[in-house]
């Protein structure tokens, strides 16, 4: 898993994009964009599943979400799901 955080507001670059999605389309790879900081505590808005091709898709927003989709995660990495 790929963590890629930005900054609400921040952009994301046209190589940066592509190095994503050629990382996504990698057997094995599942890139994350994760709009948000750990300035002062952590704070997450949205975070998107970035795939090989297209836009990224939304997967939930704020941390309760966020911890709840990454264990979905973990499972299926584990090979428990």
């Amino acid at each position: 898993l790929v963590l890629e955080w930005k900054r609400e507001g921040e952009k994301t670059s046209e190589g940066l994009r592509r190095t994503l999605q050629a990382l996504a389309g990698t057997t094995g790879f599942q890139v994350w964009i994760v709009r948000g900081d750990t300035d002062d505590g952590l704070r997450i808005g949205k975070f998107y599943s970035v795939p090989p091709f297209g836009k990224a898709k939304l997967l939930g927003e704020g941390v309760d979400e966020f911890i709840a989709v990454y264990r979905l995660w973990y499972e299926y990495a584990d090979g428990q799901f």
